[in-house]
């Protein structure tokens, strides 16, 4: 049984996320972006090194005529031992004349060089599995019609209709309510990223 969030026909996906204090947070009006997506943004000026943080969120209503999702394909083929290339979110966004851009799945080594990456997590590109499930690693999935949805996933994870996936490292905010990350979870979720 694939224990799944679906979500509205609008998502709202987070860009930059992590604040503590949300009582010293303020957040911008939305504004509209593109057709079907707006964005706001938020500031916590509280936040102490590196200073103060600001997350970018952006709304996308995703019945919105020529709305459509894409993720880093697989390069295995031409990096063998590898399940993709590496790119700046701004280089990825130009190369598939994109929109807007999110960074997501942690890989192996940061580098502002692009180069082969292990991914860590699911990825699933085009209906293709380019990074195969975790353990405790949740993920957007969308379907090929642009049903959303968010699961904590797993090695055997059924897959069924998942078009296009990225993974994270955990959920730090669930029906509305912030939620502390076990302990161990990649990516430091309780610091800057």
């Amino acid at each position: 049984m694939k224990a799944t969030k679906h979500l509205a026909r609008t998502s709202v996906l987070l860009l930059s996320l992590g604040w503590q204090a949300v009582t010293a947070t303020t957040v911008s009006p939305w504004q509209p972006a593109f057709k079907g997506i707006d964005y706001a943004t938020a500031t916590n000026s509280a936040a102490e090194s590196p200073g103060p943080l600001k997350v970018f969120v952006m709304r996308i209503s995703l019945n919105t005529p020529g709305i459509s999702f894409a993720t880093t394909a697989s390069s295995s083929a031409s990096y063998p031992g590898f399940e993709t290339f590496s790119q700046t979110t701004g280089n990825y966004v130009n190369s598939v004349g994109a929109k807007v851009g999110i960074n997501a799945n942690f890989f192996s080594v940061v580098s502002g060089t692009a180069q082969p990456q292990n991914l860590t997590g699911l990825a699933v590109s085009n209906g293709f599995v380019v990074s195969q499930p975790e353990t405790n690693f949740p993920a957007l999935l969308l379907t090929q019609g642009n049903v959303a949805s968010l699961s904590t996933t797993s090695p055997n994870y059924d897959l069924t209709g998942v078009w296009n996936a990225v993974a994270g490292s955990s959920f730090i905010l669930q029906n509305g309510v912030a939620i502390t990350p076990p302990a161990g979870t990649a990516g430091d979720p309780f610091n800057p990223n």
